[in-house]
């Protein structure tokens, strides 16, 4: 059973999962809505990479990245739902 899921047909259209080739748009995002803070951390797109584009399979994902585009549109916007479970040893 997966425990975090978003469903297959959604009112959003357009939403998929984060893929590689979203780094840099995302990374641009990122940094424009950061700057609206006093403080805020400046992510490259390496780290972008790093935090947000999961290599593992889903029992081992943290973050979980959409990304919403509308190719007519040249637009994206992200989304992310973070986990942190308790595992039974």
């Amino acid at each position: 059973m997966r425990r975090n899921r978003v469903s297959e047909t959604t009112h959003l259209p357009g939403i998929r999962l984060m893929e590689e080739k979203d780094v840099k748009v995302v990374c641009k995002l990122l940094q424009t809505y950061l700057q609206k803070f006093d403080l805020a951390p400046i992510y490259s797109e390496e780290e972008v990479r790093h935090w947000f584009l999961h290599k593992g399979d889903d029992l081992t994902r943290v973050i979980w990245a959409y990304v919403v585009e509308v190719p007519s549109l040249n637009l994206h916007h992200t989304y992310g739902i973070g986990s942190i479970q308790q595992r039974d040893h």
